[in-house]
């Protein structure tokens, strides 16, 4: 089975940010670009997704006029990827919805305000954005849009997962996507601070799955060798992104500083990897990682993924 991703055309809709998250990897300063009706026009014949991202889409006062453009020329999977304190406002999130948003993408790094402040690094911000998952949860009972939450794992929040877990499910969520810290771009220099051990994580997600029930559709950005039996169904990649300023990357470009070891070419499952962070080998080696041989024990994993398709 193949690593199948979605084409994403992410759009770059703002230059900053209102929170200040001590594991982000872009850069605070970035280019303005102008979007244009025939940008979004040429797009739609070739992407699945359009995702207004890079920077904190919700301080763009243009948002909405992208959201309605994206909408008229033909996209049916609108998205914003959000820390989500704009939505805690009367009406904000209503009005993305209304413009043309399918989907909200909202960051939540912890299951109470001193885990997620400390890492953004703004106090209120866990009120804020749990306010706002509360509003788009009541508007999912009128509108069919889709909710997921993102969360970045670090060594200061990983022991929180059993916690964001039964937290994210009660708010309805479609999916529940823990990202690993990524120790590339400004945020490699902090890699020995925050980069946590694969198994460390694993112990607790599995924690947590046990004692969770009616979980929404989980994955988790591990390596499918470190993951028990019962939780390889569980694991995933980040979705291919797509900047609009660019070409669509190579296989070389989207594992961005991720290799493979030697032993890697006997796994059964290297199709779906995209291998192991050259900065955490460094940090942790590599005894964890062992081959896949078994391919029995893919099995479940094949019919989780096709039941949530």
């Amino acid at each position: 089975m193949k690593n199948e991703r979605k084409k994403v055309f992410t759009v770059q809709t703002g230059i900053g940010c209102n929170n200040n998250c001590i594991f982000c990897m872009e850069t605070q300063k970035r280019p303005k670009i102008k979007h244009t009706l025939q940008d979004f026009k040429k797009a739609s014949k070739t992407y699945d997704i359009i995702d207004f991202s890079l920077g904190e889409p919700t301080l763009n006062p243009k948002l909405f006029e992208m959201i309605a453009m994206a909408k008229k020329v033909g996209f049916k999977n609108i998205e914003i990827t959000t820390n989500g304190r704009m939505l805690s406002l009367p009406n904000y999130a209503k009005k993305l919805v209304n413009a043309g948003l399918t989907k909200f993408k909202i960051s939540i790094h912890g299951a109470d305000a001193f885990t997620h402040d400390s890492l953004t690094r703004t106090p209120g911000s866990f009120k804020q954005v749990l306010s706002g998952l509360i509003i788009v949860k009541k508007i999912r009972e009128i509108k069919n849009i889709g909710l997921d939450t993102q969360t970045t794992i670090t060594k200061q929040n990983y022991k929180n997962i059993p916690e964001m877990l039964q937290l994210f499910s009660k708010l309805n969520v479609d999916q529940i996507v823990f990202n690993l810290f990524d120790p590339i771009g400004q945020a490699e220099k902090k890699a020995k601070i925050l980069l946590p051990k694969y198994t460390d994580v694993e112990k607790y997600f599995n924690k947590g799955i046990q004692n969770s029930k009616n979980l929404p559709n989980c994955i988790i950005s591990i390596p499918l060798c470190i993951l028990r039996n019962s939780l390889k169904k569980y694991a995933g990649n980040y979705e291919l992104i797509i900047l609009n300023q660019k070409e669509i990357p190579n296989k070389e470009e989207i594992r961005r500083g991720k290799i493979f070891l030697k032993r890697c070419e006997k796994c059964i499952a290297k199709e779906e990897c995209d291998g192991i962070w050259e900065k955490y080998l460094s940090i942790y080696g590599d005894e964890e990682i062992m081959p896949i041989t078994d391919s029995s024990l893919l099995n479940e994993r094949k019919l989780y993924r096709n039941q949530k398709v």
